[in-house]
């Protein structure tokens, strides 16, 4: 939201399926339009979400590092799944990002994901 719309948001949700964001951008000098699908991370949204990784060309892992069970279910269940390797191409760039990383640990909360 803060990429393509300039806007921020206190509010804390998950994404329910998919939510769909575009943005004009120059990439060598060619105005190209950036689709950028939030797709939901929960173990039942997988199958709904597997298509949007067909031919990518960059994909964001983005994980909770207060949670380090987010970053494991990231890694079992989309990285390491061969139906989604086989969607990407060759050249699909992959990041990992890590989230919420401006808000203080809870108290008495073990460290996150270093």
């Amino acid at each position: 939201l803060r990429y393509t719309d300039n806007k921020f948001s206190d509010a804390i949700s998950s994404t329910l399926g998919t939510d769909l964001r575009i943005k004009e951008v120059t990439v060598d000098g060619r105005r190209v339009k950036c689709c950028l699908w939030d797709t939901a991370g929960q173990e039942r949204f997988q199958a709904t979400v597997k298509p949007f990784f067909r031919k990518s060309h960059i994909v964001f892992f983005v994980f909770d590092p207060h949670k380090p069970e987010s970053l494991q279910h990231l890694l079992e269940h989309y990285v390491d799944d061969q139906q989604i390797r086989q969607l990407l191409t060759p050249n699909t760039y992959r990041a990992f990002v890590a989230t919420k990383t401006d808000c203080p640990l809870p108290e008495g909360t073990a460290e996150g994901v270093s």
